[in-house]
């Protein structure tokens, strides 16, 4: 019998990974394991493309917002029919609602996450510049990342960035959006914020460009999902937006020991950070020969104890209670005790709504997240001013959400 599964991610998950796969096929010697990983870029049209002809693989790993169009054209592997192989008895209740759609379950969450402004303490020592705190402000935010860049390019002799640029983040804008009471899409799947709201947004970040703040177009495009090339991994920058699961990836890649606090606040104080699960999934193919053993798979990778020990926190902290646990006895890399007291630090706090974004995104939400991308690089690359970047988008993204 022979499964593949597919995933991307940094080097650090490829090799957890393929440890973890390594030790199914130990135990299950029946069963040969195709691997077929690759970084972020590129994945999910190779994903399609595969799928279109067919030939999509046994499992492989999803993101929540395109799970709805695997779903709507009946490309997944329905999990509720492997109950009694794919146990998520100790799953948290919030994390349980995600990757199921129409009262079907498509997928499974891979770990939990939340929000993470993660930074390089010396740099700010050394600059200094009051480090982020719990309470920052983006005023305060953005004073600081200006403050940090010219401190450590006049230190370093060369250009250094007070963070990387998150314009084009969509997860970071959610949390701007929550903050004010809005969000990126209502329950019934349109836009949940106004064109005012996107402007205000764009142009914060556009200020901070121009400041030499945070880094010009050409170095945001070389970041595009690979954690060790975030200009903070590559020591070009103080800070960075991430999810908590990735602290662990970027610490290693930057050499250093980071720190990590919520996303600064609105002038308001309306909470805007809220724990999701990692946003990454696991699902399985509705052609697969297997589906029984695609099952198991993917209940050893989130339940058995070995498996979550080599898989540790490169998807997120396990949403198994139980899996936490094991992480948290066996935890030395302060990088991984740091996600895991951040997490439950965030968790213990104010927080906002559980919303669309995370719980039933759109069908078109992969679309969405390119048209994000893809208009703001237009005016990071000055290809057209703040208002024509805000109209073009809107104008994209209602002919998106309406098909």
């Amino acid at each position: 019998m022979s499964l593949r599964i597919a995933w991307w991610g940094s080097d650090a998950r490829h090799k957890a990974t393929s440890a973890a796969l390594d030790l199914y096929k130990k135990r299950n010697p029946n069963v040969e394991i195709v691997a077929e990983f690759s970084g972020f870029p590129g994945y999910f049209e190779k994903q399609a493309t595969l799928f279109a002809g067919g030939n999509g693989p046994d499992v492989f790993q999803q993101n929540f917002g395109f799970i709805g169009q695997y779903v709507k054209r009946n490309q997944l592997l329905d999990f509720d029919k492997h109950k009694e192989i794919l146990d998520l008895s100790t799953y948290d209740k919030g994390g349980l609602s995600q990757g199921v759609y129409d009262g079907k379950r498509f997928a499974v969450s891979a770990g939990a996450n939340t929000q993470a402004l993660i930074f390089d303490p010396q740099v700010f020592k050394d600059g200094n510049v009051a480090p982020p705190t719990d309470q920052w402000t983006w005023d305060e935010f953005a004073a600081a990342a200006t403050a940090v860049a010219q401190a450590g390019t006049k230190k370093k002799g060369k250009t250094y960035w007070g963070s990387d640029d998150a314009g084009s983040v969509e997860y970071v804008l959610d949390v701007w959006l929550a903050q004010r009471g809005k969000a990126l899409y209502t329950a019934d799947g349109k836009l949940g914020f106004s064109e005012a709201d996107l402007l205000e947004y764009w142009k914060f970040w556009d200020g901070l460009r121009r400041a030499e703040a945070v880094p010009p177009a050409d170095v945001r495009t070389e970041s595009a999902g690979d954690v060790a090339s975030y200009p903070l991994s590559r020591g070009l920058a103080a800070m960075s937006f991430a999810y908590s699961g990735q602290v662990t990836a970027h610490a290693s890649a930057a050499g250093v020991e980071l720190g990590a606090v919520p996303f600064p606040q609105s002038p308001g104080g309306q909470p805007g950070q809220y724990l999701i699960g990692s946003g990454i999934m696991w699902s399985g193919n509705a052609k697969t020969k297997n589906p029984e053993e695609v099952a198991k798979l993917v209940n050893f990778l989130v339940n058995d104890p070995e498996a979550v020990k080599l898989l540790g926190l490169q998807r997120g902290v396990p949403l198994s209670a139980d899996a936490r646990k094991i992480l948290a006895d066996s935890a030395t890399n302060p990088g991984e005790r740091l996600t895991i007291d951040f997490t439950g630090k965030v968790g213990g706090g104010a927080l906002a709504p559980q919303n669309v974004y995370y719980n039933n995104p759109p069908t078109a939400a992969g679309e969405m997240t390119s048209l994000l991308t893809d208009t703001y690089q237009k005016l990071a690359f000055g290809k057209t001013d703040l208002n024509g970047a805000v109209k073009e988008y809107f104008s994209k993204s209602r002919t998106i959400l309406s098909r």
